[in-house]
Parts: C-alpha cells; sequence; structure tokens
C-alpha cells in the first residue's frame, strides 16, 4: 500500500437548511458559483449575489427529485457587508458522489456547478487532482490583464479532475504592473477578486471539481508578516479572502487543515501568514545580522512569551527574488496498487497562471 502526502503552504458558520425549491429562472451570478472544503460529507458552496437580499441555494443529488434523492434547498442572505457573496456549508452528503447545486435570487438563477464528494476514508480508489498558484488579473494599459488570461486554469478544467488546489496569490494586492495601485483595505481587495473572476476559465474551474484554497502573501501584501506590517492590512486580507473563498479559518489555527480521499491521499494545508515571524533582517535590526535561532512569531498559538532571538554578525546570504515568479498547474494522481488502478496516468500542464 502507498500513501500520499500533499503538504499545500498556503478559511465559517453553519447555517439551518429549509425544505423548498425554486424553478430555474433567466440566467445571472455573473461571477459565477464554486465549491470548496470537500469531505466524503460535506462541501461549502458559494455565489455572489446580483443584489442584497434573499438567496435560495439549491443542491441536487443524482436523480434529484424523487422520494429518495429529494432536492435540499437552503435560505441565505446577501448583504453589501460581504459584497454580496454567501455561502453554505452542506451536510449529510454521500461519499464519491457528484452533485450538482445552483442559487436563485427572485427569477434570476446562477449557471449550475458540480461537485464529487471524498471517498471514504478506506476506499482504495485513484483519485486525480491538480495544483496550481499566482494569478494576477490587473489589466495593463490596455484594458486587458496583463499577464494572460488564466490558461492554466483552462487546462485543470479540462483534465476532469475529482478537485483542484489554488494554494495562493489567488490575487496580487500589489500587482507588479507598472502603475497598479496596491489594495490594502476590504474594498480593495474585493475588488482584485473581481477581476479574477472576470475571467472566464477561473469560473470555469471553481464551477466544475471542487476547489481548496489557501493564501500566501500576496493576498495581504508582498512578504507579509504581522510582525512587520501590521494587524490592519492582515484582518482585510482575511475578511476579503473568506468573502470570496468557500474555506474554513479559525484565529487559533489559521488556514491549517486536512482532508482525506480515501486510502491512499491525505491532504494537509498549511498557513505560512497568519503565525508568522517577521523576517530575520527585520527582526535583527536590519543590516547583516542573523538570528541564531528562529524567533517564533508572537501571534503564534505554540509561541513562549519572552522568547528572545539572538544575533550574530554576518552577511547575510539571501539571495535576492526573482522579479516575476509564476507557476503553472502540477496534476497528480493518488494511486492504488496496480491491481486496483481505475485511471490513467496523470499529465502536467505547463502554461502560466501569471
Amino acid at each position: 500500500m502507498r500513501t500520499l502526502i500533499l503538504l499545500v503552504a498556503a478559511a465559517v458558520s453553519l447555517a439551518v437548511g429549509v425544505s423548498a425549491s425554486a424553478k430555474p429562472g433567466r440566467p445571472g451570478f455573473p461571477l459565477g458559483v464554486a465549491a470548496g472544503e470537500v469531505t466524503p460529507a460535506s462541501a461549502r458552496l458559494w455565489a455572489r449575489a446580483p443584489k442584497a437580499g434573499q438567496v435560495m441555494l439549491e443542491v441536487l443529488p443524482p436523480s434529484a427529485g424523487t422520494r429518495a434523492n429529494p432536492i435540499r434547498a437552503y435560505a441565505l442572505r446577501a448583504e453589501a457587508a460581504g459584497d454580496l457573496t454567501v455561502q453554505r456549508t452542506v451536510l449529510g452528503l454521500r461519499p464519491a458522489t457528484r452533485y450538482r447545486y445552483r442559487f436563485h435570487q427572485g427569477r434570476v438563477t446562477s449557471p449550475t456547478g458540480t461537485f464529487t464528494t471524498a471517498p471514504r476514508a478506506g476506499a482504495g480508489v485513484g483519485v486525480r487532482f491538480a495544483i496550481t498558484g499566482d494569478a494576477d488579473a490587473t489589466p495593463g494599459p490596455n484594458g486587458r490583464p496583463g499577464f494572460n488570461g488564466f490558461e492554466t486554469y483552462a487546462a485543470m478544467t479540462r483534465e476532469r479532475n475529482d478537485f483542484n488546489v489554488n494554494f495562493g496569490d489567488t490575487i496580487y494586492s500589489d500587482s507588479e504592473l507598472a502603475g497598479a495601485a496596491v489594495a490594502r483595505t476590504v474594498t480593495e481587495k474585493w475588488a482584485k477578486y473581481r477581476l479574477g473572476l472576470g475571467l472566464a476559465p477561473l469560473r470555469q474551474l471553481r464551477a466544475t471539481a471542487g476547489l481548496y484554497s489557501g493564501w500566501d502573501d500576496h493576498e495581504f501584501v508582498n512578504d507579509f508578516s504581522g510582525e512587520e506590517h501590521g494587524a490592519a492590512i492582515y484582518r482585510d486580507g482575511v475578511r476579503a479572502f473568506l468573502d470570496y473563498t468557500p474555506a474554513t479559518y479559525t484565529p487559533t489555527r489559521g488556514l491549517y487543515r486536512t482532508f482525506r480521499w480515501g486510502r491512499h491521499l491525505q491532504l494537509f494545508f498549511l498557513d505560512a501568514r497568519s503565525f508568522r515571524s517577521a523576517k530575520a533582517t527585520a527582526a535583527c535590526g536590519g543590516a547583516s545580522r542573523l538570528p541564531r535561532r528562529r524567533r517564533f512569531a508572537r501571534r503564534s498559538p505554540r509561541s513562549r512569551p519572552g522568547s528572545r532571538s539572538r544575533c550574530l554578525r554576518h552577511a547575510s546570504t539571501r539571495s535576492p527574488r526573482p522579479s516575476g515568479h509564476s507557476s503553472g498547474a502540477i496534476s497528480s494522481t493518488a494511486s492504488a496498487p496496480r491491481s486496483a488502478r481505475r485511471r490513467r496516468p496523470s499529465r502536467s500542464s505547463s502554461t502560466p497562471s501569471r
């Protein structure tokens, strides 16, 4: 038996459902729909409504509408305080099952999204997924996206994966495009998320499979740490991310979480920003002083009050950061033993997201 363990450096409340359903109306919800945090029995579903007010969510199992497979409906509410976004964690789902879902507001209906729940923990099945990160939709002088059209997301959608991972820099609050303004407030960061969702490949990726998401520095600001940049930009970055991302977050754990996909795959998502200490040069007063021991971040749940760093005088060996960094998608398959394999080998997509 082989087990693939994936470490991803990378987010919530439950509502009460009602048993009603709405008839499909005219197309709406221009930023699409999304499913995240998928487990064998649950998923968190997301949309942005056309306006403030009540929104109905429908979840459709296979053969929906029969006595054995009723359509589930939940009442949500879109408010300006959340930039009209709505989310709901749906419980009581069946493992390894493909579900459809859609949102309604009045006579307006969202695109229909799909996701597949994870298999049971002991199921010896193959699992197919892809990973990407670093996507900047900031427009250039001509009004078009300054880097590309998110072709990596389109390639991931074509692979028809069981799920996908977008593990950080899902927006660029501080784009490297010349003249781009830095998004520091919640409102400015909301606008960045809307820019990305204005591109069809990202909407399609989110609508066609479960997507596990995380953050890195650019959801906040370049090379972010709380000690160096303060609590306000962290707070606003967290709020905007959670408004636009179906993910689970707590102040004590940040985005640290784990998900099981059958017998051979466990996902561990890391949070490299919530409890991050200052860079060595900042922690030691700049210049060429480096810490003898890595200092714990003050906000880390395991940090010890009064811990101090001792610095030595010698030149920093830190390499300069490349001016333009981007990543394509990495596709992978967690395989069962040869006799139990059911899927073809994975491929890699190389088109960068930015």
